[in-house]
């Protein structure tokens, strides 16, 4: 077992070292990235640090293929689509370099992209690298996408009591509007639908619903809010209990999830608010004897 053990630990550093050995092509003029000129000195210092930090899982082709990439759930984003999940980004436009930024330096939880502190020149440049992995005449190269900054308006939910009163409409809106509750589990039983005049999902409806993106060729399941992390959602601990960012939660019920999630922000920002803290209420419960006990309530026969 030792032998097999060296054996893999001597194939990775080969591995390593010949994606380290190759030579990618050097930036000699500007390149047009997102509708921006970008000078061949931040790319050049862009490929390095990608080189020295993103390659071993993303791949000296950005293509998401790196010596490490194998195994991993999920696997690692190709940059080659330009499509991201939790940038906020709706109607097929671009990422904005601020919630690329925001990914690289917060990371996403339960994946393997772990949060880098990096030097705010060295963040600018791989950002600005990881653009030229887009395909000639698409996403980062494009002369027709443009980038599309999510667009947050403020919570008008700025109160305890407001706060309690847009966790009520929440509720409803999660399972009869916007209907959450088709992918992600019901927090409610059937008796409730019934009162809201709509229809409860007829297959574990306190599951969540596997869903398969065509975007990241991948199954994917939605969180229950109850018992998942979720990815790009900044969270902290308030006398021992999970404080989420409800900001955070509203960009990807506003803006989707560049799919399976569509995006909601049609519905009207008040309502996407509402949602919003509904789910934020529900994700502070993770793992606390309310939750375990809401649980508990719904799979109970």
């Amino acid at each position: 077992m030792r032998v097999f053990r060296i054996a893999a630990v001597l194939g990775l550093g080969l591995a390593l070292l010949l994606q380290s050995c190759r030579r990618e092509p050097s930036f000699t003029e500007p390149q047009v990235l997102g509708g921006v000129e970008v000078a061949p000195e931040v790319l050049e210092q862009g490929k390095w640090v990608y080189r020295r930090y993103c390659t071993t899982c993303h791949g000296n082709d950005g293509d998401g293929k790196g010596v490490t990439a194998f195994g991993q759930w999920p696997p690692p984003r190709d940059f080659r689509i330009a499509k991201f999940k939790f940038a906020g980004v709706q109607d097929r436009g671009l990422p904005s370099d601020k919630e690329l930024r925001r990914i690289i330096t917060q990371g996403l939880k339960g994946t393997y992209m772990r949060p880098w502190i990096l030097r705010d020149t060295e963040l600018n440049a791989v950002i600005q690298y990881i653009k030229t992995f887009s395909k000639e005449g698409k996403g980062f190269r494009s002369k027709r996408l443009k980038v599309k900054p999510p667009q947050i308006p403020p919570d008008p939910y700025d109160t305890e009591e407001k706060i309690a009163a847009a966790q009520v409409l929440g509720e409803k809106l999660y399972h009869a509007t916007f209907q959450c509750s088709s992918c992600h589990p019901a927090y409610v039983k059937a008796e409730k639908f019934t009162e809201w005049e709509a229809t409860i999902r007829a297959v574990d409806p306190f599951d969540s619903v596997p869903k398969y993106s065509e975007n990241y060729r991948n199954v994917l399941l939605p969180p229950d809010f109850l018992r998942h992390d979720m990815r790009a959602v900044r969270s902290h601990k308030v006398d021992g209990h999970l404080n989420h960012r409800v900001s955070d939660l509203y960009r990807s019920v506003a803006f989707g999830l560049m799919g399976p999630m569509p995006g909601f922000g049609h519905l009207g920002a008040d309502d996407v608010w509402a949602v919003s803290h509904y789910v934020k209420m529900l994700a502070d419960k993770k793992d606390t004897p309310e939750g375990n006990a809401l649980r508990r309530k719904l799979t109970q026969q």
